[in-house]
């Protein structure tokens, strides 16, 4: 058997198995990475760029002055909500005053702009989460939530001087939806690379959990989930699909039958073998492992609404007929995730595993009030639902999620939506027992005005941040948390170096206070 021939075939059963990506052969021989205890890292990408001037929204008397002069038509209103007892029992991101006196309220069913710009949850000194967050602001509120100002790929420190004198390494093609997404994916923002950062994890970590590997997509082979000796397991979509998986197909035992026959002598007859045996082999055992999944309709706990965990609501109001769209496949697959990390732990019995998330759609250049508004109440809701899960299945203090996109939005409005912008706030949740939630992370900005050293100066000062902290500045404490050492962080964050404050100290890049 040549080469050529052996990838050809090695393909033929992977495409027949639920698996994709089980003929990675980086998992069928060595010893296993050695853990005490069970942690999950959960990267959840927010394809497209989001606003996070909308979502964490400045309410101090003089940065909302300067946030919705640039905002205009688009800028939310600075109400607390907090103050409002219906939306603290209602905890429903689409009630708004129907009078002018805001006694009344009811479902914005034909005005969702009033849903979305009719104020802010004030659980900071600082910012509000937006209206349509209630359970993520409670979330923050509960101290598992924290919120991360202005980060974004960064190759070095960045200051306005440092652009305007050509003294800094920028980013290539910034602004580019492709390019900032490859920069997040590698962490190596000044070169065009096709390895992530979690795939170089998993690289030295090789071999865990044999034979699915460190790393589980989601969203199909992400680059970062690619190291040089290891690739992720992908799921097209639930692994549900394992309910309708037949072991005895006759695709399947036609298959092994051929396995039967080929010669042994030859190293990639042997391989051959082996690897598509141990494809059917875990497909089989998945299979009844996946019938050990948490039922949770079953749950005491209930979402929002009162109704089962990761249901994707249909109506919130006897009279409304639909909830403006939102986007199921976030509950879907945080809904998979939660089960994958069950069965993971207490079947498999693995230590560590990565989940990588992906919810498109955030590219927003007009129409945002609209559009946004589904966006954050699904993540609100299905983030929700995700934390009761793992709660009630105990499991909230072995896992960490954290978000990332393109890059973030600009502060000046093009109208009703916005153009391509550099940082953007993000959001890590977990229950780990030194976790530092409820707190907003990171340099805060305290400067809105368009023409402060806070922005980006060219491209008619459209307000693009200068990110003040860098992708793994925020995920290397994360990294930390999960086990990961010295020599494998400079591996994963080559970058990292940069932004040491004691050169003698690789922990000193880390973005302060995550864990305490």
């Amino acid at each position: 058997m040549k080469r050529r021939e052996f990838l050809q075939k090695s393909g033929s059963l992977v495409s027949s198995l639920p698996f994709l990506s089980i003929a990675v052969a980086n998992n069928l021989f060595g010893k296993e990475i050695a853990f005490s205890d069970y942690k999950a890292l959960i990267v959840l990408q927010l394809d497209g760029g989001n606003d996070t001037f909308n979502t964490f929204v400045p309410f101090q008397e003089e940065a909302y002055k300067n946030y919705e002069k640039a905002r205009k038509k688009i800028a939310i209103a600075n109400e607390d909500l907090l103050e409002d007892e219906n939306y603290r029992v209602n905890e429903n991101g689409y009630y708004a005053p129907v009078s002018k006196d805001k006694n009344a309220y009811a479902v914005a069913t034909k005005n969702i702009e009033k849903s979305y710009k009719k104020g802010i949850y004030k659980v900071s000194d600082s910012l509000g989460f937006n209206a349509m967050m209630p359970e993520l602001a409670a979330l923050y509120k509960k101290g598992v939530l924290s919120v991360v100002e202005n980060v974004g790929v960064l190759v070095e420190p960045t200051t306005q001087n440092d652009i305007v004198n050509k003294n800094v390494t920028l980013p290539l093609f910034l602004f580019a939806h492709d390019h900032q997404r490859r920069a997040v994916e590698t962490a190596k923002p000044q070169e065009k690379i096709s390895k992530g950062w979690l795939g170089r994890v998993a690289d030295s970590w090789s071999p865990i959990n044999a034979p699915i590997g460190l790393n589980i997509s989601f969203a199909g082979m992400n680059r970062m989930l690619v190291g040089t000796k290891t690739a992720p397991i992908t799921f097209g979509n639930s692994p549900d699909i394992y309910n309708k998986y037949n072991p005895s197909d006759t695709t399947i035992i036609s298959l092994l039958e051929r396995f039967s026959q080929l010669q042994n002598d030859n190293i990639f007859y042997s391989l051959y073998n082996k690897m598509n045996k141990k494809a059917v082999d875990f497909s089989n055992t998945f299979k009844e492992a996946w019938k050990n999944v948490p039922d949770f309709s079953s749950f005491d706990l209930k979402n929002s609404y009162g109704d089962t965990l990761f249901s994707v609501p249909t109506t919130v109001d006897i009279n409304m007929e639909d909830l403006h769209a939102l986007s199921s496949s976030i509950f879907r697959d945080l809904q998979t995730t939660a089960q994958m990390i069950k069965i993971g732990k207490d079947i498999f019995h693995y230590k560590r595993e990565v989940f990588y998330i992906s919810l498109g759609g955030f590219d927003f250049h007009s129409s945002q009030p609209k559009d946004h508004s589904k966006k954050l109440r699904s993540l609100s809701l299905a983030l929700s639902d995700f934390y009761k899960a793992l709660e009630e299945m105990g499991l909230e203090k072995d896992v960490v999620l954290a978000t990332t996109s393109d890059f973030g939005r600009t502060l000046l409005s093009n109208g009703d939506g916005t153009d391509h912008g550099w940082g953007g706030g993000a959001f890590l949740l977990s229950g780990a027992e030194n976790f530092n939630g409820g707190k907003i992370l990171g340099h805060k900005i305290t400067n809105y005005s368009l023409d402060s050293e806070t922005f980006y100066q060219e491209h008619r000062q459209k307000g693009r941040l200068i990110p003040t902290t860098s992708i793994e500045q925020m995920y290397a404490p994360i990294l930390d948390w999960f086990g990961v050492d010295e020599k494998t962080m400079k591996s994963a964050f080559p970058n990292l170096v940069n932004f040491r404050k004691d050169v003698n100290n690789y922990k000193s890049a880390f973005l302060e206070e995550v864990f305490l």
